[in-house]
């Protein structure tokens, strides 16, 4: 790409150039960046010999910029942009499991993670376009210390009765008492839930300012879509603890993916970036 001579006077070839879009890996996935510098590292005392590119990554942080030596970069192209995405998508299945609340006695856990599924009991399928919901989500608040802008909209509340009046006409009077109860029952784990099992780290003050500006309102009331998908990813897991009977967990099951997929095919109204707003300094003093 570009050939410059080194402090030392080598020639070296480049082949990514400043202010360039990259792709970078940091952890076990990759994050869209820019280059802001290069050099040849010779007689480095932080950095082994070769070349490195400073980097810094979209949406982050300044105190996240770094030199990272050329094998961690990739070309900011189509085909490595599926493959950043194939990398979000194996990381979130393998590491399938549950959002770092505080939960289990655990409260103060170190290290958040993306929320997991639990599918010891009630197997569905999540459709891998709101896999990566949740994974972006995770990166905004725990990488770049973003937080949902609240009241949301819509909220949870407003979602569960839009989603009971597009089913019920269409059902007999039992069928109709049946899918409401389960409308009631998300309603219910949801206000129950969210301080415990369904927040970041990094929320939980959001979330006390406001449960302390509204405290006779639910939760429902002022959260919506993001932490409504977290729940459902959950659900298997809140259900077996529950010790619901295998015929009425099927009945749940169905009404999950059906849900499921009404989520899906509102996913690109209600998730987007721009739900996000980036952390005051001082919330983050206080976080």
């Amino acid at each position: 790409m570009g050939k410059e001579e080194s402090s030392t006077g080598q020639d070296v070839d480049f082949n990514y150039e400043v202010n360039e879009r990259v792709l970078c890996f940091h952890g076990p996935l990759m994050y869209e960046a820019k280059i802001s510098n290069r050099k040849l590292a010779v007689d480095d005392a932080e950095l082994d010999d070769g070349v490195y590119y400073f980097v810094h990554y979209k949406g982050w942080k300044s105190s996240w910029d770094e030199w990272v030596p050329e094998d961690r970069l990739l070309k900011f192209n189509e085909e490595n942009i599926i493959q950043q995405k194939n990398l979000k998508q194996t990381y979130f299945v393998k590491n399938n499991g549950a959002t770092d609340g505080p939960q289990k006695s655990q409260p103060d856990k170190e290290k958040d993670e993306p929320p997991r599924m639990n599918t010891a009991v009630f197997k569905f399928d999540i459709p891998e376009a709101l896999k990566l919901v949740l994974v972006d989500e995770w990166e905004y608040i725990t990488k770049t210390q973003r937080l949902l802008s609240l009241p949301r909209n819509p909220t949870v509340s407003y979602i569960l009765d839009e989603y009971r009046i597009s089913k019920t006409p269409s059902m007999n009077e039992k069928e109709k008492d049946e899918f409401i109860e389960f409308i009631k029952g998300l309603h219910l784990y949801f206000d129950k839930c969210l301080g415990t099992i369904l927040l970041y780290r990094f929320e939980r003050q959001q979330y006390f300012e406001v449960f302390k500006k509204h405290p006779n309102l639910p939760m429902s009331q002022i959260y919506g879509p993001e932490h409504l998908l977290r729940l459902i990813v959950k659900f298997p897991m809140l259900m077996a603890s529950a010790n619901v009977e295998e015929a009425e967990g099927k009945k749940i099951k169905s009404y999950l993916e059906d849900f499921v997929d009404y989520i899906f095919k509102n996913s690109k109204t209600w998730f987007s970036e721009s739900n996000y707003d980036y952390a005051t300094p001082e919330y983050i003093s206080y976080a």
